[in-house]
Formats: structure tokens, C-alpha cells, sequence
């Protein structure tokens, strides 16, 4: 069993440590499945070595494990091509400009981490020909937040640092949806652009985009050639076997606890192979039994109204404050349909939707809506449409 020992007062008390926690990406020890991406992976940062960078794209839904990939991406460069890597982690509201400046800053501090003995610094460095810090920052700040000489110059300047190390360079931007249409714009641009030619210059670095579907879709309709210049990664839901290793491997130093192969069936079925439902129903279902013991798929069903309940509250509830008065009438009418799949005249029918569908679009912006096919509809998630269906007292009009 996992414990850990906390001191109060005058007692220490041992707690079981859950293994899974939805609140945080999956460590990469605890990686499960995707092989085929991880091998495109690999080849990429192989091309990279050789200075023939194949930058990526990964896209998905929410919960769906980007950003527990982009983790793994940085863990493998690291074992098997000591990369230089990083992470920039793009915020609500940000622009192009600070976005690049960010990887601009982050990649001068990992330089200086990996080498102190460089005794790099925002002073001047001449001893290494290196540009100052501040300089750099200074150029991308007065410059044009696209402009794709400074930002490439910029780069080419770090890389020169450490072009005699024998390293790569890894660059990761997670949650790039955040960013306007714009700004997004501008900055996958100046991307594709400026990666395009590094190669040119002897570079060994590699970026990884990371987003929600809607941020690879609008940038691709703003500037087609990047569907040309990225090799796009899309992240489905786990299959059988994958979902079995994921509810697998964060157990592997853990014991006394265990699920029977029915019980992980029966998870990978109610969760559709949802990451981060999975995950949620695993954590759940340890914290009520204590860590101890073996579940079986009856212990499980016993179970699955408490485990709706927390589901919830945990996760659904919130995702349901997202939508307007209007849109969760849809919800709740998809939810109490007989058919899961529905047709867009069906949905206008139930919830009394105007012609015009505009409601419904942004249910779907807000993955609360799953578009299966050309005017069919369903709920993102089953366990969703049970929630809903649980709890009518949150629906529109209700007491």
C-alpha cells in the first residue's frame, strides 16, 4: 500500500495516497497507450536531431490527455536525446506577442539552468557571443508581435549557445485555444514561418502546438498551409486495452487494492474511454473504499449512484454553469429524449429551438454537445445525459 505518514498534534496519521488524481495530467510513469502517436513522436525528434525538425500539432477535446502527451513528449526527448525543452502554458486573454516573448524568456532560462557555468545572465555575455536577455525581449517587445525576422533571429541567437552541446531543443505550447482568432492567427503563423526556415541555420528545434480541436479548425481556416506544415496528432478516447493500462499502471505501487477484469470493463464502458471520466471514476471509487480491497463489477454497480453523485459535483455541475438559460433547455431536452443521437429538427422540436440553431452551435463550441455526423447530435458523454437526468431540478423552469 502507498502511505503517507502526516504529523498532527501529537499523533502522525498514515493516509492511503490515491492514485488517481483528475485534478492533474497524468505523470508520464503512468502514460497509458497511444503507441502510435508516441512512435510519430519519436520519429519526429529524430528528423530533429538530424536538424530536420517535424513540428506537431496535437488536438482534442477536453480531458481527452494533450497535455499528459505534451508531459511525455518532454520525458522521452530528455531519456533519449537529452533535449533542452520547455513549456509555455498560454493564458486566457494573452496575445502573440507575449506568447512569443514567453518562449523567447523560457528558452534563455533553461539554457541558463542546464549551464550555470556559463554564468549566463541579462547582462552581456560577449564571452559566448550571446545576445542579452534583455535585448531579446526588448526587440520582440518594440517589434511587430508577428514579425517573423525577430522572433527568428531570436532563436537562432539561443540556439547558438548550446549548438556545440550536442542537444536538441524542444518546445511545447499547451492550450493554444485560448488565445482570440487574431491572436492565434499571428501567432501560428509566425510559427510555421519561423520553423520553416530554422533548419537553414543548423537549428535542432522542434515546437509542439497543443490545443482543443476548435483552436487546429480555426487556424487552419485563417492560414491553410499550416494543415501542410504540421503533422497534425488527433487524440481519440482509449480503447479496450488502453483503458485497462490506464486503470492499471497508477497501481503498480500501490497494493492491497485491486479491480477484477470485469470491474475494468465495466469502467472503460461507462466512461467511453474518456480520460478523464475514466480517471474520475477511478479516484472516486479508491477514495470510497479506502484504498482496500478488490472491486468487482457487483461492488461496482452498488456503487454507481454515489459514484454519479460526486461525478457530479466534481465535474458536470460545473461544466453545466457554462451554458445559458436557453442552452440548458437543449441539454436538458436531448437528456430526456428516448434516443441518445438526435436530429437537428428533432432537438429544435424538443427544446423549442429557434431555426437558426445558434444555441446549439454554442453548445458544441463548449463540448456539451457532440456533433456525430452532418445534423446529428448527441450529449458529449452518456454519464452527462445521466446526471442530467438525475438532477431535474436544475432544469430551466423546474422548482
Amino acid at each position: 500500500m502507498h502511505f503517507q505518514m502526516i504529523e498532527s498534534g501529537e499523533r502522525n496519521m498514515i493516509i492511503n495516497i490515491n492514485p488517481y488524481m483528475p485534478a492533474y495530467p497524468v505523470e508520464p510513469e503512468y502514460f497509458a497507450g497511444r503507441k502510435q502517436i508516441l512512435a510519430a513522436l519519436r520519429e519526429a525528434l529524430q528528423y530533429t536531431a538530424h536538424a530536420k525538425a517535424i513540428n506537431v500539432v496535437i488536438v482534442g477535446e477536453w480531458g481527452i490527455g494533450k497535455t499528459a502527451l505534451v508531459l511525455k513528449a518532454q520525458e522521452i526527448s530528455k531519456k533519449e536525446y537529452d533535449a533542452i525543452s520547455f513549456i509555455v502554458d498560454v493564458q486566457s486573454g494573452q496575445t502573440s506577442q507575449a506568447v512569443l516573448e514567453v518562449i523567447i524568456q523560457k528558452f534563455f532560462i533553461q539554457i541558463q539552468r542546464e549551464y550555470p557555468s556559463l554564468a549566463l545572465s541579462s547582462g552581456d555575455v560577449r564571452e559566448i557571443n550571446a545576445p542579452r536577455l534583455d535585448k531579446i525581449i526588448q526587440q520582440v517587445r518594440e517589434g511587430h508581435a508577428n514579425s517573423v525576422p525577430l522572433f527568428e533571429s531570436n532563436l537562432i541567437n539561443l540556439w547558438d549557445i548550446i549548438a556545440t552541446k550536442g542537444r536538441i531543443v524542444l518546445i511545447m505550447v499547451d492550450n493554444l485555444e485560448f488565445l482570440g482568432k487574431k491572436e492565434l492567427n499571428e501567432t501560428v503563423e509566425t510559427v510555421r514561418n519561423v520553423f520553416q526556415a530554422l533548419p537553414r541555420s543548423g537549428c535542432k528545434i522542434m515546437i509542439i502546438l497543443s490545443g482543443k480541436r476548435v483552436f487546429y479548425d480555426t487556424s487552419a481556416k485563417l492560414y491553410s498551409p499550416t494543415t501542410r506544415f504540421f503533422r497534425r496528432v488527433a487524440l481519440e478516447t482509449f480503447s479496450m486495452e488502453e483503458s485497462l493500462e490506464a486503470i492499471i499502471l497508477p497501481l503498480k505501487n500501490t497494493s492491497g487494492f485491486e479491480f477484477s477484469k470485469e470491474a475494468m470493463h465495466e469502467i472503460h464502458r461507462l466512461s467511453q474511454g474518456h480520460p478523464y471520466i475514466l480517471k474520475s471514476l477511478c479516484f472516486l471509487i479508491f477514495k470510497e473504499l479506502n484504498g482496500k480491497g478488490k472491486v468487482s463489477k457487483k461492488r461496482l454497480e452498488k456503487l454507481m449512484p454515489l459514484l454519479i453523485e460526486e461525478l457530479g459535483k466534481d465535474v458536470f455541475e460545473a461544466m453545466l454553469e457554462r451554458a445559458s438559460f436557453e442552452e440548458r433547455k437543449i441539454l436538458f431536452a436531448i437528456a430526456k429524449s428516448e434516443n441518445e443521437i438526435l436530429s437537428f429538427s428533432e432537438i429544435r422540436t424538443l427544446a423549442n429551438m429557434s431555426k437558426r440553431g445558434t444555441h446549439l452551435s454554442r453548445l458544441i463550441e463548449k463540448e456539451l454537445v457532440t456533433r456525430n455526423s452532418r445534423g446529428r447530435y448527441s450529449l458529449f458523454h452518456p454519464l452527462f445525459r445521466e446526471y442530467l437526468n438525475r438532477g431535474k431540478k436544475s432544469m430551466p423552469g423546474s422548482k
